[in-house]
């Protein structure tokens, strides 16, 4: 079975959640960003993502697209982050983020890392896909307890379990 969920219905449906802010468009910076931080042009599903130009759902912030945010997570992260390859999408307001391995091989998952730890491992998977992270941020910005619950996890994301190999949001410490 295909996910069949588009980024744009995504927003939609998180826009019946909540506040969702965005100002559509890529812009010449983040482009330019991205390709001084790793080297190349963004992915197709990243380039899409940016392009939408997310900047909050609910109560999480999403860094790519907000000039303030990003700079400063790129200012103490960047080198880290380029490193590891990981693009950091979407914070949890306490300096942990969510992002995805650029060099995914077709991998669309998105993980959480804890700053902390450092970026070369995740914590746990936390959406399977960029249209399922938006609405996973929009039931958390209802539900505190959201990651740490398997049924409403699995109930906004049916497809995270798909992956082999993945600590998810509900066996975390």
């Amino acid at each position: 079975m295909r996910d069949e969920l588009t980024l744009a219905a995504a927003v939609e449906a998180a826009r019946a959640m909540g506040p969702v802010t965005a100002s559509p468009g890529l812009s010449e910076l983040t482009t330019k960003l991205f390709k001084v931080t790793y080297g190349s042009e963004p992915p197709p599903a990243i380039e899409a993502f940016l392009e939408l130009g997310l900047t909050e759902v609910g109560d999480f912030r999403f860094l790519a697209n907000d000039p303030a945010s990003r700079d400063g997570w790129m200012e103490v992260y960047g080198s880290e982050l380029a490193a590891h390859r990981v693009f950091p999408l979407m914070s949890d307001g306490c300096g942990n983020l969510h992002g995805v391995f650029i060099d995914g091989a077709g991998d669309p998952r998105v993980y959480f890392f804890e700053a902390i730890e450092g970026f070369s491992r995740p914590e746990w998977v936390s959406a399977s896909s960029l249209p399922r992270l938006v609405l996973s941020a929009a039931k958390a910005s209802h539900d505190d307890s959201y990651w740490g619950t398997q049924s409403a996890v699995l109930a906004t994301d049916p497809f995270l379990t798909a992956g082999r190999g993945a600590v998810f949001p509900w066996m975390a410490d």
